[in-house]
């Protein structure tokens, strides 16, 4: 924990593929601030936008109850890797994420 505070923000940040997750909370399992949860779909309360997205995901029609979420505090994570390297099917990358913003005059 002492190495990951001397964090300089690289950008580099885990990105989830949900299509290749097979939900065997290792990630979870092994993240030392406990920054990842896997919670069902019906525990979450989302917005309409959100809700439009898992609806074109899994279907209109889908029951929520048999689908699940990782749910990510990006306050806690260290960026430390260790989800990434514990997942046995490699759903769990490490990318450099970066944005821009573009200033207009009005």
């Amino acid at each position: 924990m002492r190495e990951a505070s001397r964090c300089l923000d690289c950008g580099v940040t885990p990105v989830f593929d949900g299509s290749r997750c097979v939900l065997c909370g290792g990630c979870a399992d092994v993240c030392p601030t406990e920054c990842l949860k896997l919670i069902s779909l019906d525990d979450v309360e989302f917005d309409t936008d959100i809700g439009q997205m898992i609806d074109s995901s899994i279907g209109k029609d889908a029951e929520l109850g048999e689908n699940s979420a990782i749910l990510k505090d990006e306050d806690r994570c260290i960026r430390c890797s260790l989800c990434a390297i514990r997942c046995p099917v490699d759903a769990i990358s490490m990318e450099r994420v970066t944005f821009s913003t573009n200033w207009s005059s009005v």
